[in-house]
């Protein structure tokens, strides 16, 4: 079953006009397979086959432009009753095409947009209804209204689930931010109070050795060495303890981000396991290595590998992604790290900190491109680091 999830992966991270064209194309065979085999009636099966073609076209459009794929369409279904052709009267595919553009209209539209469009397809069925050769009836109407609504309310539905599961995971990110908020300022109160605390020890280990320290002169003028040996060794044990508290004052004050300052440093080989520590998080996430890893330049490497978990932390944090594609091409000159993402538009997210990172990626002499893709869904985080690391 691992290669059906990776299909399913694949396809969600796929380009949404893409799929939308695809979509259109197996209409548009369906279409032109049927008006070969079934009964023509007399009818053209060529123009029949031609109009299937252009009705299945608008629906590569149906998320970028609907109002555009619903009048397209609806237009071919209304010079069918005046052509010599059976589209709308005997095949099968333009009427599930149509059910499946009133899917499309009640999961992605809403407001006026959304009646608008439901209306076009209503009088443009019923306008193809009248100027049948059976002509319009009463119970026409009753029964195009029991047809149209299940799609509609069906995606309705699938819409209302899919913003309940957005706003209850914006919720919980929130929720997880305040409680990581409270924490962290939880173990600052109790750091200040232990710095505190250490701060008064060390100070009155050293005012014990000031005031030790002193003595000792006088010691020594009165021709005491024993008192004065036992006294350099007690100022001796307070500076070791003054210095051990002192060690113990800098760790509580040490961020936990500081860290070893000999841990290694993050690499571009290991995006494999930043993809799926960030895939845990419920979206998929697809990686593709292209062209043979090469080492890099420490610094290309660094700037690399921030690129993509900046990239990847802004798409899973982002309202409505469900799939990203990532994508290292190492080529001849340079290595490329591309990241996509299927976010809506209106969940377009806080994509500051990629951006920021192009004065990194700059000064290795490198390109970083982001912003929204072409399809008009998503975003799109680029950038292009010289093997070299720059001139």
């Amino acid at each position: 079953m691992y290669w059906l999830r990776r299909l399913y992966a694949r396809a969600r991270a796929m380009d949404p006009f893409r799929a939308d064209a695809a979509l259109a194309g197996l209409f548009a065979l369906g279409g032109v397979l049927e008006s070969a085999l079934i009964d023509s009636h007399g009818d053209s099966r060529p123009l029949t086959a031609l109009m299937c073609v252009v009705a299945s076209v608008p629906l590569a459009w149906r998320r970028r432009n609907i109002l555009f794929a619903v009048a397209a369409f609806m237009a071919v279904g209304l010079v069918q009753p005046f052509l010599d052709s059976f589209f709308f009267d005997n095949l099968t595919s333009p009427f599930v095409a149509m059910l499946f553009l009133l899917y499309t209209v009640g999961r992605h539209e809403t407001g006026r947009r959304m009646w608008l469009e439901l209306a076009i397809i209503t009088a443009g069925l019923w306008t193809g209804i009248v100027f049948s050769e059976e002509g319009a009836r009463a119970d026409d109407l009753i029964w195009m209204v029991i047809l149209l609504a299940p799609p509609v309310l069906v995606g309705r539905a699938i819409r209302s689930r899919v913003l309940l599961r957005r706003e209850l995971r914006a919720k919980g990110r929130r929720l997880e931010a305040e409680r990581d908020v409270r924490a962290r300022r939880a173990v600052e109160d109790e750091r200040v109070r232990i710095a505190s605390e250490l701060q008064a020890v060390v100070a009155n280990g050293v005012s014990a050795m000031v005031v030790q320290a002193e003595g000792v002169p006088r010691v020594l003028g009165a021709d005491d060495p024993a008192r004065a040996a036992e006294a350099l060794e007690l100022i001796e044990e307070t500076g070791r303890d003054a210095l051990a508290e002192m060690r113990r004052l800098l760790g509580v004050l040490r961020r936990d981000e500081d860290g070893p300052a000999l841990a290694p440093q993050p690499s571009l080989s290991r995006a494999e396991a930043l993809v799926q520590r960030m895939g845990a998080d419920g979206v998929t996430v697809v990686l593709r290595v292209d062209g043979d890893p090469v080492d890099l330049p420490a610094g290309v490497d660094l700037a690399a590998y921030r690129v993509l978990q900046e990239a990847l932390t802004s798409a899973t944090a982002a309202d409505g992604v469900s799939g990203v594609d990532v994508r290292i091409d190492y080529g001849e000159r340079d290595v490329t790290v591309l990241v996509r993402d299927d976010r809506p538009e209106e969940g377009d997210g806080d994509a500051s900190p990629v951006l920021a990172l192009r004065e990194r990626v700059g000064l290795y002499g490198g390109v970083l491109r982001a912003g929204a893709r072409r399809s008009g869904r998503g975003f799109r985080v680029e950038a292009r680091l010289p093997l070299g690391g720059g001139p």
